[in-house]
């Protein structure tokens, strides 16, 4: 799925650093916590890790969080949605129960982002890479 990008993860842009990736005990671990995580996620932390790209502006965690974990509490609306990043400036990305991606602002809105783990984060790739370029 992510082979494309596992074989670029040493080559710079848009990786800021080499991804750290997540062992398979840890992806048993997490699938075994969170049920609901989708395994284009999961393949991603496997394939290619978690950790900064397009200078900056993005990093992928090692593992979700709860949104209580950035908020203090969970907003209604983020009731089903563990947070697997973020920009730098405020805002979360995060995957809602059915495997959609969102965006949560700093004060807890959500808009969606894409219908995939996998669509978002290759768009984002995409998008790094050609302001890099």
């Amino acid at each position: 799925m992510y082979e494309d990008l596992s074989a670029q993860r040493e080559d710079g842009p848009p990786f800021d650093r080499i991804p750290e990736r997540v062992s398979p005990e840890m992806i048993a671990t997490l699938k075994a916590r969170y049920a609901a995580l989708p395994s284009d996620y999961l393949n991603y932390l496997a394939t290619v890790g978690w950790g900064s790209l397009g200078r900056s502006s993005l990093m992928i965690y090692s593992g979700p969080v709860t949104p209580d974990e950035i908020y203090g509490h969970t907003p209604p609306n983020l009731k089903s949605v563990l947070l697997v990043g973020d920009d730098f400036a405020g805002q979360c990305v995060g995957i809602t129960s059915e495997g959609a991606v969102v965006i949560v602002d700093a004060i807890g809105r959500d808009a969606l982002a894409a219908d995939s783990f996998e669509k978002y984060i290759r768009s984002f790739i995409a998008k790094a890479t050609g302001a890099l370029s």
